[in-house]
């Protein structure tokens, strides 16, 4: 099990299949969403994937002191796995008049897309990923 950080991934650089230690994982291809949830109290919003070969296989993606600026998903509603499309850090328009990367506690933005439809555009002051 490692945990890396990945607040800092260069700017609009896709970010869906990453090297942890000696593990290679592709949350596109090898693994699926299986349950979305943001914790309020906490500000922290967390994605668990699962491996579709080797259902023991877990990877979690989860954001700190974060924001959820727009999203097309009810966290209720997770019947079906959903397949990460599209995870990448992007510029977002700060007080309706500019384009920035980051505001002025440190946060930055992150936009999650899936194949399915679902999308989440979070601001977050960390980001980390594990695998398990």
């Amino acid at each position: 099990m490692k945990t890396i950080e990945i607040t800092n991934i260069e700017l609009f650089q896709l970010f869906t299949e990453v090297q942890i230690e000696n593990s290679y994982i592709d949350l596109h291809n090898e693994y699926e969403c299986i349950k979305i949830f943001y914790h309020s109290h906490k500000k922290r919003l967390v994605f668990v994937f699962e491996n579709i070969e080797n259902r023991i296989k877990k990877v979690f993606l989860w954001f700190t002191k974060c924001e959820i600026l727009n999203t097309q998903h009810l966290f209720f509603d997770m019947q079906n796995a959903l397949t990460l499309d599209n995870l990448h850090r992007g510029k977002f328009l700060q007080n309706n008049e500019c384009l920035t990367e980051e505001t002025f506690d440190k946060k930055k933005c992150f936009y999650l897309e899936f194949l399915e439809g679902q999308f989440f555009e979070v601001l977050s002051q960390k980001v980390f990923l594990k695998n398990v």
